[in-house]
């Protein structure tokens, strides 16, 4: 598409456009113009290490059904998110998804069994 139809969009859509640098622009919600972009597919890991402590020994914690987490990043973020742990309070959407893919690819907290994701033996 054409940069300046979408740039267009944007400002129609009363997005807060902001021009970062000669060709490229950034839009966001009017009500969180600060909002940072979560790549959930980054390998860069930068949260503390309590965070994935406490979030190991919730893990370990789980049996039966409810250590059958959902195999989609997304629902499986949703899981956490609606199980409201204090290590991840706070969190966008954005970074639980990040979060359960680090856990999954760096941190080896969680692996797939048959459709879900579980948590692994530490």
């Amino acid at each position: 598409p054409d940069p300046r139809h979408v740039l267009r969009v944007c400002l129609d859509m009363g997005l807060c456009v902001v021009q970062e640098t000669d060709t490229e622009f950034a839009a966001y919600l009017p009500q969180q113009p600060q909002a940072e972009f979560v790549d959930i597919d980054s390998p860069v890991d930068p949260y503390p290490e309590a965070l994935w402590s406490a979030l190991a020994a919730h893990l370990a914690s789980l049996k039966g059904g409810a250590a059958l987490l959902p195999r989609s990043r997304y629902l499986c973020a949703q899981a956490l998110a609606s199980q409201r742990l204090k290590c991840l309070r706070g969190r966008s959407l954005g970074q639980l998804c990040h979060i359960v893919g680090l856990a999954l690819h760096q941190r080896r907290l969680l692996g797939f069994a048959d459709d879900c994701v579980v948590p692994l033996p530490q």
